[in-house]
């Protein structure tokens, strides 16, 4: 397992900082990120707050559980396939 990431380290999937903490486990202060990974392989995908680890959990964990969540709410909103197709490729980048 990768070391705990130091003080201002930034959550791989929003880019907040989620503040910090004294780690008992380190004895130091740590970001307030938690350990990410694939629940198959158990390999380390990145460090995320702890809304975002959480949110993505409750979601299924993959893409298709996100997928469906984006899908609903563009639907719901009268956002367009098009529309949806092109915020993706943008954030893909």
């Amino acid at each position: 397992k990768p070391e705990t990431p130091g003080p201002g380290y930034c959550c791989d999937r929003c880019g907040c900082d989620p503040g910090t903490k004294y780690s008992t486990k380190y004895k130091k202060v740590v970001s307030k990120v938690v350990f990410d990974h694939c629940h198959e392989t158990l390999a380390h995908r990145g460090w995320l707050c702890d809304n975002c680890n959480r949110s993505m959990g409750m979601l299924g964990d993959d893409v298709e559980g996100m997928l469906l969540s984006a899908i609903y709410i563009a639907k719901t909103t009268n956002i367009s396939l098009n529309t949806v197709s092109n915020q993706l490729s943008k954030l893909w980048n």
